[in-house]
């Protein structure tokens, strides 16, 4: 299995109306306690999780961070370092 992208957070001045957004333009649902709202937003269509955070101060305003999930973290990176080791690229010397 190929990693899968399973969790977004975006930081956003407007994170309010961005949630209120991907839930009437797209369907998503409200996840966690919405009481909370005003520390972050949380939307999902079941299996992709978005958060919104309010942006603070000396922070910009974008992409936050996300989660990939993949079936075996250990053999997925032995497995991809191996294949990129420079004992493994060929070269191009006569």
């Amino acid at each position: 299995m190929f990693g899968k992208l399973n969790h977004l957070a975006i930081t956003s001045d407007h994170y309010t109306l961005l949630g209120m957004f991907y839930r009437a333009v797209f369907g998503l649902k409200a996840s966690g306690d919405t009481a909370r709202e005003i520390g972050a937003i949380s939307v999902g269509d079941g299996y992709l999780g978005m958060t919104l955070i309010p942006r603070r101060g000396g922070r910009k305003a974008g992409l936050d961070h996300f989660g990939i999930e993949v079936e075996d973290l250990d053999r997925r990176i032995s497995t991809r370092s191996a294949a990129r080791s420079p004992r493994n690229i060929p070269t191009s010397r006569s």
